[in-house]
This record gives C-alpha cells, sequence and structure tokens, in this order.
C-alpha cells in the first residue's frame, strides 16, 4: 500500500488574497515606523521595497497609491500616539495561522518578531457555546482587530490568564459563556491601558483626512450601565428625512430589478443618523442589501474631511453580524426574520401573498417614523399596493415556471437577480417594521445597530472585544 506524505497533510495555506497582502503591509509600516528612524530615506526606500514583496499589485492597482498612502500614514500615526511605550513589542497579525506564523510575508519584512496571542485566545474559545454561538464562527465579530502588538515576555502570562479563568467560569459553577468572554474583555481593556497587548482594527485613510485613531469599546460607564444616549435621531438627505427604498421594479439593462425609475437608486433599504454618547458625536448610513443570495446590513460612518466636508469612510465602519440583526429585529417586532419569505426557488402561497399584502400596507401607512418607499411602479406603470404585490409575484411566478416565456413575456429581461431581490423587499419591511414599532426607543436602536457594526459595546454585558481603530 502507498505511504501517505505526513509533512503534506501538516501544509498550512497561508491568506494571501489582496485584503491579507493590505494588512501585512499596515503591520509591517507600523513596525518600521515604530523601531527605525523613517527620516532616513534608506529606511523609507526599504519599506516601500517591503510593500512590493507584499502585496506586488501596489504600483499598478487603480487605487495603489492610496493604499500606500494609508500604510505609511497609519505606521506615522500610530508611531506618534501615546498607545505604546518604548519598542519591544512583538507584532500580530489576525489571520496569521499560529503554527505557521514565521512563514507569512510580513513576518520575514520584521525579522520574525511575531506574536500569535490574541489569536490563541480566540483559539481557546470554546468551539460550539463561543465561537458559533455567540459569534456566528466569526472571529471578527468578538474583537475586529486586524493586527495587534505584545509587549515582550508578557505573552505567556496572558494566556495563562485566560486559560485559569476558563476553567474556573467554564468549568466551575459558572457555565454562561457570555459572562466568560465579558470578562476576557475586561481584562484585555486593562491589558490596553497599561500598554501591554495592543489590538488594532485597520480601515484604509479616506481622501483629503487625517488618520485619526479611535478607542473602541473602553467607554466610561454611566450609573445606568449602559452608555448614555444623549441624542439620536434621523438624518435628512436627497431628500428624504428618514430611511427609504425603492420598490418600483425597473428596467436595468437586460435586467429586470428594483430601482428608481427617475434616476439612482438601486435595491437597498438605507437611512442616515446622527447620535451622540457622552463624548462621541458621530453621523453614518446603514445599507440593508443582498450579498449574493443572503442579505446584509452594513455600516459607513460619515467622517470630516480636513477641509470641513462630510464624506463616506473609504472603509465601511463594518457588517452587522446577521444573528445579531435578526435578534434586534425578532426584539422589537417579535417575528423571526425569514418568517413567510419562500426559499428563491419556492413560489409565493396564497397565504404568504395576503400576509405580505397586509404588512405592506400596515408599513406605508404607519407614521411614528418618516419613512419612503418610493411609490410601486412596475415597469412604467404605477399600482396600489394589493395590485403591485399580486404583480412582482406574478413576475417572480413566471421566470421560476418558465424562465424562456417570462423573457418574451417581459420585454425579452431575464430575471437576474429578481427572485432574491424580491424576498430582500420583504426582509426590508421587516427591518421599517422594527424601527416603527420601537417608538419611544428609536434612539436605542439607531445607536444599537451602529455599535453592532462596530463591534463596540452598548452595555457592560456586551461581548465584543477592545480594540484601536487607525481610520
Amino acid at each position: 500500500m502507498p505511504v501517505k506524505n505526513k509533512q503534506k497533510k501538516q501544509e498550512v495555506k497561508i491568506k494571501d488574497d489582496k485584503t491579507a497582502q493590505q494588512e501585512q503591509c499596515s503591520v509591517v509600516a507600523i513596525y518600521y515606523y515604530m523601531t527605525k528612524n523613517m527620516k532616513d530615506q534608506k529606511n523609507v526606500d526599504a519599506l516601500l521595497n517591503e510593500f512590493k514583496i507584499i502585496y506586488p499589485e501596489i504600483k499598478t492597482a487603480k487605487d495603489g497609491v492610496q493604499w500606500e498612502n494609508t500604510f505609511l500614514e497609519q505606521g506615522k500615526t500610530f508611531a506618534s500616539s501615546k498607545y505604546y511605550s518604548g519598542k519591544d513589542y512583538s507584532f500580530g497579525w489576525w489571520d496569521a495561522p499560529t503554527q505557521a506564523v514565521n512563514s507569512t510575508k510580513f513576518a520575514k519584512a520584521i525579522d520574525n518578531n511575531t506574536t500569535t496571542v490574541l489569536t490563541q485566545m480566540w483559539n481557546m474559545f470554546d468551539k460550539q457555546k463561543i465561537q458559533v454561538g455567540l459569534f456566528g464562527n466569526q472571529k471578527d465579530s468578538w474583537n475586529t482587530a486586524d493586527m495587534y502588538l505584545v509587549k515582550k515576555g508578557r505573552g505567556p502570562e496572558m494566556i495563562k490568564w485566560v486559560k485559569e479563568l476558563k476553567e474556573e467560569f467554564i468549568g466551575g459553577l459558572c457555565c454562561d459563556p457570555g459572562v466568560f468572554v465579558g470578562t476576557v474583555n475586561t481584562y484585555l481593556t486593562k491589558l490596553i491601558h497599561q500598554k501591554l497587548l495592543i489590538p488594532i482594527s485597520l480601515k484604509k485613510q479616506t481622501k483629503g483626512r487625517d488618520i485619526k485613531i479611535l478607542e473602541t469599546n473602553m467607554h466610561e460607564w454611566g450609573e445606568s450601565g449602559k452608555i448614555d444616549i444623549v441624542k439620536a435621531n434621523f438624518e435628512t438627505q436627497a431628500g428624504n428625512t428618514g430611511p427609504w427604498a425603492y420598490f418600483n421594479v425597473i428596467k436595468d439593462g437586460s435586467e429586470i430589478t428594483f430601482g428608481n425609475p427617475k434616476g439612482r437608486g438601486g435595491n437597498s433599504f438605507q437611512y442616515f443618523a446622527k447620535f451622540k454618547v457622552g463624548d462621541y458625536d458621530t453621523k453614518y448610513l446603514v445599507e440593508q442589501r443582498l450579498a449574493g443570495k443572503k442579505t446584509k446590513a452594513e455600516v459607513k460612518e460619515i467622517v470630516l474631511t480636513n477641509k470641513g466636508k462630510e464624506t463616506r469612510a473609504a472603509a465601511q465602519t463594518g457588517q452587522v453580524p446577521q444573528p445579531e440583526f435578526e435578534k434586534l429585529l425578532e426584539e422589537y417586532t417579535g417575528e423571526n426574520y425569514d418568517y413567510n419569505v419562500p426559499e428563491i426557488s419556492e413560489r409565493f402561497s396564497e397565504l404568504q401573498i395576503n400576509y405580505w399584502k397586509k404588512y405592506l400596507k400596515d408599513v406605508n401607512d404607519d407614521k411614528s417614523i418618516p419613512l419612503n418607499l418610493n411609490g410601486f411602479e412596475v415597469l412604467g406603470t404605477q399600482y396600489s399596493i394589493d395590485e403591485w404585490l399580486e404583480k412582482v409575484v406574478q413576475i417572480d411566478d413566471d421566470y421560476l415556471r418558465d424562465p424562456t416565456g417570462a423573457i418574451q413575456k417581459y420585454g425579452n429581461l431575464v430575471a437576474g437577480n429578481f427572485h432574491s431581490e424580491l424576498r430582500m423587499k420583504m426582509k426590508q419591511l421587516r427591518f421599517a417594521r422594527a424601527m416603527q414599532k420601537s417608538k419611544k426607543n428609536i434612539s436605542e436602536i439607531i445607536v444599537h445597530i451602529y455599535y453592532l457594526a462596530a463591534k463596540q459595546n452598548v452595555s457592560e454585558g456586551d461581548i465584543h472585544g477592545p480594540f484601536l481603530k487607525i481610520y
């Protein structure tokens, strides 16, 4: 019998997509600016050469120059900040395999001065109860740091502390995974204040704006045990004073889809909001849209450029973890996110059609928040709500039963993502309904959505870990 190659089985695949390359460039830039004299052009040239090795397309990519400037500004900004002490740190990249960290590109660029402490902590979390149960198996849902620094010689005691806590909490009387994670987060906050462990989330620099550092999940708490909301409300944008979406069915090239018949605007459900929590004042955009065949809610912060002009940040603040997003909507509506929404390949039943007719009418007629669905037009003809629902379901049904015949029936338009988009409309209505039902608590849901996406804490019991955001 042939002998299996054990070495081949143990080979570890290291991420090397564009995001991985960009994150590693940031690590190396921060390392260089912390440890070398960057007024010496030789060191700058050496760093730029490392960028080319790690990120080969940096000179040819459309936004390569902007990314190169981002890396340099990240390094310069952090090295001149108050958040570290001395040069004796090891550097970690979140996606580096713990058993092969020194095989990564960034490790070679920093003389293998590496650590995997924070990654090890995640790996110590119980797979089913914590990694899957609390965070949907997404490390970023616990802590969105892309890299981290650890004071040399202090890593082992951090791992030992978490290990002993796990044995005490999970193996002892307290078996609540959330309490365990919350306690770990408190410990990490202490380490950050002591400048022993420094998790960092990296964002692309917004054009015309200096790089900044934001402490995240290290807020001072009020007597309520929650972040004190000073004010929160929707912002007016493009004539909309609250959330908006386009329920019109239009032609887009060769496809039938949803959007604005008279201009720009697609399938997303969006709103702008502004809030102030303590001395933290921000404006943001929420967009609930399709991601493949599923939906997701993204948050993009509105920032001021150096000249005082508002602009959308180059990178999104984050994506609301889907399990938490669905849980939040169910909390306010009492309804499961997918309730009465058929699968993409399934036809709407008569029961579901009647359900969504009433649901759409209730949402459209409710004036508790300023909501704009922008009309119910289908390929140039305006319909009542009941007629619109029947019409879009008929289109969906035609393309499911007989795609070729439907193409001929609807002016040579292919279905594209219409089946997914229609079902997303139902979920957008559920999102709108959650905000309508929140009523007096609308300020809380506005803040909550943002903090879920930014992986920031809303209350002391929340489970998102602390980090510094360089953005």
